[in-house]
Order: C-alpha cells, then sequence, then structure tokens
C-alpha cells in the first residue's frame, strides 16, 4: 500500500448518527458522537504529551470502554498501541515496553504498583473515560477525518507454539481490510451488537472493534468472560454476535441447559484452537448461527471462515479464504499442491502484517510476498481449509507422520472427554509415541473405553501411548492449551516412576 488513506469511521458515523450507541462496558455507554468527541480529546492529550506517530503506547488492563477508546484512537491519530497480556509478569511486561520502546504507560487501578517500576510516564486507563463529561461529547460536532493505513498501527506479542514472544508489527490497513472482509463474509449493520469478550491483547478482540466501527454497530465490552453473563445478553436480545475459543463455547453451550439461541443471534464466530466434532454438534442442535474460523496474529484475524448455512460437516473445516488474504498449500520444496494434498499453509494480502518486532523482513517473508505460517493443511475440492496442526507439533512415529490434533479430534468425541491434548515424545522402537492429556467431565470416565474408542477409530501408530488424566487443562490467556506445560506434566510423571 502506497499512501492509502480512508476516512475514519467512527467520525463518519459520527456525523450522520451521532446518536447511535457505538460501545458499552456495562457502566459506561458511549454514542458514536461522544465516542469521536473522547477519541479527538484522547489523541490531543497525547500530543500534547510531545508524542507522535513515531512514539509507543503501552496500555495493560482489563477490557473496558477506555481501552476500546485507546485502540480507536491509535488508529486515527497514527500512534502505535502496544497491548499487553494481563496474564504474563511483571518481567514479561516489562521487557516487552523495552522491546517495543514505548514513551508511555496506560494502565487499570489494578496494576498501577508495576507502572511505578517503570522509568516511562502512565495514566490511568480510566482517566480516558473520565476526562470529558458526557455533556461536552453531545455537543460535540465531529469533522471528517483520514486515516493512514501504512501506518504502525498495534504491535501485538505473541508466543505462537514455541513461547518465545515476538512483536507482530500490524499496519492500520492490516486491520482495516480484515473487518472490511469479515464484514463481507458474516453480515453486520446497524442495530446488531457484538461481545467482546475476547481480550483486546489479543487480535481477536480487537478487531472486533474495526468491525463494529466499519459496520456502524456496537459492541458490549465484557472485562471478564463469564458464561451466564453472555448467556443472559444471548436471551434478552442485548447482543447479535459473539467471538469465542473452544473452551468459551463450551461453558456457554453448558449453561444455557439446552435452550436454544434466539432468532435475534446472527453470528457465534469459533476460533482459536481445534473445536471438536460434539461441541460443533451439541452448539448446532441449540441452532446456534456457527461460523468456526482460522485465523492468526499475522493476519490481524481471520484468514478463511465458513459461511451463512454451511453443512455441519463444513463446519468441521475453517471455511474458505476471506477476501484480505490469498492461501496456498505448497510442498517442501516451494511448488504449489492441488486440492487434497496437504502440505505447508502459505498466506499474503492486504491483512497480512509488516514484519517482526526488530526482525529482518527479507528472513520472514518470501521474495513475492508469500509468509510461511507454521501451519499444515489441506484444501478439500469445495475450497475449505482443513487444518491439520502446527508443523513444529507434527512428529514421526514408525515412519507415519502424525498430527497431534488427529488424535485430539477422534478423543475429544468421547462422551466424559471435557478437553484434550496430545504430545509426541521420544520412544526407542518407533522414533516417537503419542500421549495424551485429558481432562474428564467428572471421576467416572472410563479409561478402558476411551482406550476402545481410540483403537477403534485410529491407525495402530497414533494410539496413544498412555493416557494421563489431568483435572485441568493448562490454558494461555485465549484459550489455547500450553503445550510446554503438559510436556513438564508428562517429564515429572515419568520421573516418579523411575
Amino acid at each position: 500500500m502506497i499512501n492509502e488513506t480512508v476516512d475514519c469511521p467512527v467520525s463518519q458515523h459520527a456525523r450522520t448518527r451521532p446518536d447511535d450507541i457505538a460501545l458499552t462496558d456495562g457502566s459506561v455507554r458511549l454514542s458514536y458522537s461522544e465516542l469521536d468527541h473522547k477519541i479527538e480529546t484522547l489523541g490531543n492529550a497525547i500530543r500534547e504529551r510531545g508524542l507522535n506517530c513515531d512514539n509507543r503506547l503501552a496500555v495493560l488492563g482489563k477490557n473496558s470502554a477506555s481501552y476500546a477508546v485507546l485502540i480507536l484512537a491509535c488508529f486515527r491519530h497514527g500512534i502505535c498501541v502496544v497491548p499487553l497480556n494481563i496474564r504474563m509478569n511483571s518481567k514479561w511486561w516489562r521487557e516487552s515496553i523495552d522491546m517495543a520502546d514505548c514513551s508511555m504507560l496506560f494502565v487499570d487501578d489494578d496494576y498501577t504498583s508495576f507502572s511505578d517500576e517503570l522509568s516511562i510516564p502512565s495514566t490511568r486507563l480510566a482517566s480516558i473515560i473520565q476526562a470529558a463529561p458526557s455533556s461536552l461529547s453531545s455537543q460535540h460536532r465531529a469533522e471528517s477525518v483520514t486515516i493512514d493505513l501504512d501506518v504502525i498501527s498495534s504491535i501485538v506479542f505473541t508466543s505462537g507454539s514455541t513461547g518465545a514472544p515476538r512483536g507482530v508489527r500490524l499496519t492500520a490497513g492490516n486491520h482495516y481490510y480484515n473487518a472490511v472482509a469479515s464484514n463481507e463474509n458474516i453480515w453486520l449493520s446497524l442495530g446488531d451488537c457484538w461481545l467482546a469478550a475476547l481480550p483486546f491483547y489479543h487480535v481477536g478482540g480487537m478487531a472486533i472493534l474495526f468491525r463494529s466501527a466499519i459496520a456502524e454497530s456496537s459492541v458490549h465490552i465484557m472485562a471478564d468472560f463469564n458464561a451466564r453473563d453472555v448467556n443472559r445478553l444471548i436471551d434478552d436480545g442485548s447482543i447479535s454476535h459473539v467471538s469465542v475459543v473452544p473452551a468459551m463455547l463450551d461453558s456457554i453451550i453448558d449453561a444455557r441447559q439446552g435452550r436454544e439461541f434466539p432468532p435475534t443471534m446472527k453470528a457465534v464466530l469459533l476460533g482459536g484452537a481445534p473445536a471438536s466434532r460434539r461441541l460443533i454438534e451439541k452448539t448446532c442442535a441449540l441452532k446456534a448461527p456457527l461460523f468456526t474460523t482460522y485465523g492468526m496474529t499475522e493476519a490481524a484475524s481471520q484468514i478463511c471462515t465458513t459461511s451463512q448455512g454451511d453443512s455441519g460437516d463444513k463446519l468441521l473445516t475453517s471455511g474458505r479464504p476471506l477476501g484480505c488474504c490469498e492461501i496456498r498449500i505448497v510442498a517442501p520444496d516451494g511448488n504449489c499442491l492441488p486440492y487434497g494434498v496437504e502440505g505447508e499453509i502459505q498466506i499474503r494480502g492486504e491483512s497480512v502484517f509488516a514484519g517482526y518486532l526488530h526482525e529482518n523482513t527479507s528472513e520472514i517473508f518470501l521474495p513475492d510476498g508469500w509468509f510461511n505460517t507454521g501451519d499444515v493443511g489441506l484444501f478439500d475440492d469445495d475450497g475449505y481449509l482443513h487444518v491439520s496442526g502446527r508443523k513444529d507439533a507434527m512428529f514421526v512415529s514408525g515412519g507415519e507422520n502424525i498430527h497431534p490434533s488427529a488424535i485430539e479430534r477422534i478423543a475429544a468425541d468421547f462422551l466424559g472427554v471435557r478437553d484434550c491434548a496430545a504430545i509426541g515424545v521420544d520412544d526407542d522402537t518407533w522414533g516417537a509415541r503419542p500421549i495424551l492429556f485429558v481432562e474428564p467431565i467428572s471421576a467416572g470416565l472410563s479409561i478402558a473405553e476411551l482406550k476402545m474408542h481410540l483403537e477403534t477409530n485410529l491407525s495402530r501408530l497414533m494410539i496413544p501411548k498412555s493416557i494421563i488424566i489431568i483435572e485441568e487443562m493448562p490454558r494461555s490467556s485465549v484459550g489455547k492449551i500450553d503445550i510446554a506445560r503438559l510436556r513438564e506434566i508428562f517429564d515429572s510423571t515419568e520421573g516418579s516412576k523411575s
């Protein structure tokens, strides 16, 4: 993109429909006029501190209206926001702030003790909302504002599958075009409301703000996910769209106790981790408008997503590519593979990131702009993507390529399994063998029957060498299973046997 700009959607809506609700977090409720005013006020305050588009602002806190205003203000004013994962520790936060060379920190009241340790100035997030009374906002007259899509708008830290944090540099255009493509596939319009329960330090949470701003819909912000509260919002018609990972959806479905989703619910976007057939079938049985998706931080959220009316079998896939991103499957030599043949997933397009922080882009992207995702998959004959798993998670057992996700999908279909994860461990005879970790729904899970289920549905080399029962699956901040922690549990289990 070269000097490409777009009109700021918030300022547009503030001029045409100023009184429509833009966002709420339960205690704060902002119209588009009020939101536009707060974005402009915050931008002016940041500039008065001598900060500009060359500076980066870190933010540490839970989802809130103030957090949303900050993200949208940075998007408009060309300032880079660096959201920090609240589930990490102070050492990680400090390293991230230093790595991104942040000039200022916006912080929740819960984390002010950390901000006192830093050499950079800090400001309470709550002050963004408290700074200007709503009466001033209601008198505010919005002006036309353009946004430079080439500017780095955010740096989102991701650990990927290795655990090592990397700063993903996303432009305003990456966020914008991903949101436009999402809205073309999952209809979002005036009167709709998307629940933001995914954290804003995760690209899936941040993307909700951009989709809703472009569509002139609203956002209901949730600081702490609670399945009962989500169901209340669904049943009273307060929200029409929701983004979830499998663990969140599972708890929502369980809490519904068989109640079907109301017609006011238009989309349940499911991503972040593979979902079991059992979860998808339970969700569809309650007439949920389910969309499954494959995405990543490096693509500003969605890459492929299913469409309205897709069958249950297609919901077990990751859908078809959105308009913002090209995708291809390649062999180890880099040649493109036909439909039905598994290989590495590569992407390029308007939503694909600008590169990693402090890393040479020539080492990240191929000369023609393609990016190796590190994921393995294939397209079926209808052009739907089937993701097998991470390339670095695959292991070879007796000469056969084993994808842990293939074992997990079969195990998750067994009644009594709440969650599961497979890893490969060294084996003197076979080179490697799978180990399965299971989080049971109750203590009554029959290991013998589970083994029979696996033996019936898996090839011989995919049958786990052992099954380890754990009380709760270790997870990252966005619901992904912590593989490194599982390896530690396995090592300690094996050590206790010696």
